[in-house]
Order: C-alpha cells, then structure tokens, then sequence
C-alpha cells in the first residue's frame, strides 16, 4: 500500500538524519568482498575477462534479496517483511551520512580546524580543490544519488529496488577507479547512468520548484544540448543546483547553508508529493 510505503520513507530520513548513524553498516567494504568473490569464482573465472555486462555480477544479489522480498518474508508476516524493507531502504542510503558530515564540515571550520575539514569534504564527492565548493556541489550531487535516488527505487520495486540503485552505484564507482575489464566499465558507467537519469531528473525539478524557476530550466536545456556524451549526472545537477540559488549572494559559510536549505526544501517537496499520492490511495 502507498500509505505504508510514505510511511517507511519518513521513517527511514528520520532514522538516517536525527536518531541513528546507519553510514557505519552500509560502506563498500561488504560489495568488494561479494564482488571478488563472483568475479573469481571457479565457474566464471575463465568467462570473467569476456562478460561485458554488469547484469551477471548483480543477478546473484539481486535474486537473493528479491527471494526474501517476495518469497520468503510475506509467510513470516507484516512486520517482519516491513523492517525488511526499511533496513534495505536505509542501507541504500549510502554510503554516507550528508546531514552529518555537512554539520561536522561545519563545526570544523568554525573551529578553525583546517585539515579535519578537508578531510570531511573529501567525503561529498565533488572534483574541487577548494573544500568550501566540494562541500556545496558534492551536496547538489548527492541529493539524487543519496535521498532521491534510493527513495524513487523503494517506491516503484521495494527492498529489491532500493538495494539495485546501491550496488549499480558501488560497481560504477569500483569500475571508475579500477578498470580489470574496460568492457564491463563502460557498461557499468551506462548502466549507473540509466538507473540515475529519473531520480536525477526528478532533483533538478525539485530545484527548478523551490528555487528560482526559470533559471533552472535555461540551465538545464544548455546543459543537455552540450552534455549528451557524458555518462552521469554530475555537471547537469551542479549546474541546475546552482541556478536555483541565482539572486542569492551568500558567501563562505552562508553559502554553504543556502545550498543545505536548497536540498531540504527539495526533500520536502518530494515526500509532500508522496504523502498527498498515498493519502489520495486510500
């Protein structure tokens, strides 16, 4: 029902952002390891180097959590199937904390704790030198890749969506890194960018109706017409994040602040959307 999944989405941004740090269970560690262990396994090792799709090393994660989902759980009943569902929900979530690591980015810099701040900015993702516009892109980014792209995956799949989006986005990411098949890196970029391009689509409208309108589409049509080569979403959601904030002059920390503002308004408005769909349902 649409009521019970609004439910577990707020449920799960207040678990994620008040009561509990759920980024120390859900790091990439446990996708290295499942991943090594397919890649090497005796059956497919010899076939490795020549499968060029992602699809054969998520199969065996996505069947298994796809089996409870649908299989197993709904005879041990409601609740069970439901915490389910949230724990995969928060897992995908990850794997960092944005709320956490921007107050923590925050408290260093006004404490003058130059090095600790780099350091946390370094956790937002962003191409930047300067800690200040890593901190802001790596917030527009993350909004889609962290809160919007999860949730639209829990809402139309379940458990089994949620925990996709999570593992396309470690595999493109361990691929980005280190390419032991160049095919199977493309794919995977293509196949990240694909799962991405709704939840990504879905923020920047989010900017373009809490923030400044017209800028946010001028920004968004230049930049599809000069991006159509690319394979993700970065460039399109910084350059749109920042044209909703147009006409706001704040700079260092307020700055930073607007953008954090920026994306919970964003946040709202989407999980106001749902809430008025799953009222609407019953």
């Amino acid at each position: 029902p649409l009521m019970t999944i609004f439910i577990t989405l707020v449920l799960a941004l207040l678990i994620e952002h008040i009561f509990w740090n759920a980024s120390t269970w859900r790091q990439g560690d446990w996708f290295a390891a499942y991943y090594q262990k397919v890649i090497s396994a005796p059956s497919l090792a010899r076939f490795s180097e020549h499968l060029s799709h992602p699809g054969w090393l998520l199969g065996p994660l996505v069947l298994c959590v796809s089996i409870c989902q649908f299989i197993l759980l709904p005879g041990l009943g409601s609740l069970i199937e439901w915490l389910f569902g949230l724990g995969a929900l928060l897992f995908s979530m990850g794997p960092r904390n944005l709320g956490r690591d921007l107050e923590d980015y925050l408290q260093a810099k006004s404490t003058n704790q130059a090095q600790q701040a780099h350091q946390i900015a370094q956790y937002f993702g962003a191409h930047q030198t300067d800690s200040d516009a890593r901190v802001k892109q790596g917030l527009l980014v993350q909004t889609s890749q962290s809160l919007i792209g999860p949730m639209l995956s829990f809402m139309l799949l379940g458990a089994t969506g949620a925990v996709l989006f999570r593992a396309v986005q470690y595999l493109a990411q361990m691929h980005s890194t280190s390419q032991p098949n160049a095919r199977l890196a493309r794919s995977s970029q293509v196949l990240s960018y694909w799962v991405s391009w709704l939840p990504a689509r879905m923020t920047l409208l989010g900017y373009a109706a809490v923030g400044h309108f017209e800028a946010v589409v001028s920004t968004w049509q230049q930049q599809e017409r000069a991006s159509r080569t690319t394979q993700d979403h970065t460039a399109l959601l910084i350059a749109t994040g920042q044209a909703a904030l147009t006409g706001n002059m704040a700079t260092g920390r307020a700055s930073i602040i607007a953008h954090a503002t920026l994306v919970k308004r964003t946040i709202v408005l989407w999980v106001s959307i749902a809430a008025v769909v799953a009222v609407a349902s019953l």
